[in-house]
């Protein structure tokens, strides 16, 4: 640990802070039981406890910008130090005027992001008050590897017309959700070239899907939602691209972001099914290839899997598009992974039973205790049935608002951390 402690302070001494953060994270997240003694000095109740004084000792060596007294700081308390450089950065710099959220470090060959926290919910987590919980104690900032198993996880910049227009809801702390789902019975064209495979490449009435299409857009529009999420296999290329043009044609409208679902797509002799998030023009802003099939051993989902993770770093903090079975599937690495990632955000289209449904809740509600994220998830039912539409997960409430026929539109209530700087 000291040799870790010195390079540290070696980074707060030459100004290095997001690099002295990650460091002082890597340290602890990788030593639990260093992370559990430092955990237990820290909540020494006492306001003069040792680990109180030394805390405000290398805060006060801090905000001075004396580096001799950075560097005769002493070294026994990392966890002393992750708190006060969360505080600092956050206090210090100011991102109101457009600056990314991320900033990236590169520590022992490895990358790492480190994400400024945007929203007051994930300050406000059932993890926050708990012990255990790393970061419980960086409650400002969240630190993403750039690997995860072998998935390669990548920040992207909003456009200026995604930055000025989250803004707005941002302020008037709320923003509409419109989740979306097909009782036509219009299913995916399986092929059954392959018996061992799920493949698709069409919809079984593709012009029939486009008349609910346009329903479901009018409606959101109506209601002047500003993120409209549809569910997995129902929005065909084809499809895709009249979504494209209905947004081109209507400069007026509401929405943000929108997710036309996902489906099966040829590229360069390999099929993936892909997701496109658009902005308010249609032009794709995230790109998403699933990470994982569906289906058994014997037949599964006839796709190449995907190995990245696109997250769009935005005012209303970072977003992501994983789709069905990446977002709820058991075991590793999906048990931790988006925990570890830590968006505030994530859509997801879905297709599936009630039983999908529940896997969904499962893993949202841990995602809302953990950080606070909001998951919104539009599900096209296995059978075309008008039931198990989706839901979002965006309250402490015990149950989440379901999507029926007769309500789709959910207000989620968003607060920014910097209001109360």
């Amino acid at each position: 640990m000291k040799g870790v402690m010195k390079d540290i302070i070696e980074c707060m001494a030459n100004s290095q802070f997001h690099e002295a953060l990650a460091r002082c994270w890597k340290l602890l997240e990788s030593d639990f039981p260093l992370f559990q003694e430092q955990e237990s000095a820290a909540r020494n109740p006492s306001g003069d406890s040792p680990y109180q004084k030394y805390k405000e000792r290398v805060s006060k060596a801090l905000w001075a910008n004396e580096h001799l007294r950075i560097r005769n700081l002493p070294r026994e308390y990392p966890l002393a130090f992750l708190e006060v450089l969360d505080d600092y950065l956050f206090k210090r710099f100011d991102y109101s005027a457009g600056l990314s959220l991320s900033t990236n470090v590169l520590l022992d060959g490895e990358t790492y992001a480190i994400h400024r926290r945007v929203l007051q919910r994930s300050m406000d987590t059932g993890h926050a008050s708990k012990t255990g919980h790393l970061q419980s104690w960086l409650r400002h900032h969240w630190i993403v590897p750039a690997r995860i198993s072998g998935i390669e996880i990548r920040f992207r910049s909003a456009p200026d017309c995604i930055h000025k227009a989250t803004r707005v809801p941002l302020e008037d702390g709320e923003l509409k959700v419109y989740v979306g789902s097909f009782p036509d019975r219009v299913e995916p064209l399986w092929l059954d070239d392959d018996p061992t495979k799920w493949s698709t490449r069409e919809l079984t009435d593709p012009w029939t899907r486009w008349s609910n299409v346009l329903h479901g857009l009018e409606e959101a529009l109506a209601a002047r939602a500003a993120i409209v999420v549809l569910p997995e296999l129902t929005i065909c290329p084809g499809l895709r691209r009249k979504v494209r043009d209905w947004l081109d044609d209507r400069p007026d409208h509401s929405f943000v972001l929108i997710l036309p679902g996902s489906f099966h797509e040829e590229i360069d002799g390999k099929v993936f099914n892909i997701a496109e998030l658009f902005n308010r023009f249609g032009n794709p802003v995230l790109h998403h290839r699933k990470l994982t099939r569906f289906g058994t051993r014997a037949k599964q989902e006839g796709i190449t899997t995907g190995s990245r993770i696109e997250l769009l770093d935005t005012p209303v903090g970072l977003i992501s598009i994983p789709i069905c079975l990446d977002f709820c599937e058991e075991g590793e690495p999906f048990s931790f992974f988006w925990g570890r990632i830590g968006a505030e955000w994530l859509l997801v289209p879905a297709f599936g039973v009630a039983s999908s449904i529940a896997a969904h809740l499962r893993r949202a509600n841990e995602l809302f205790r953990k950080h606070g994220t909001v998951s919104v998830i539009a599900n096209q039912h296995l059978r075309g049935s008008d039931e198990d539409h989706g839901f979002v997960r965006h309250t402490a409430a015990k149950e989440p608002s379901f999507a029926t026929m007769g309500h789709r539109i959910f207000i989620v209530n968003i607060k920014s951390l910097d209001s109360n700087k």
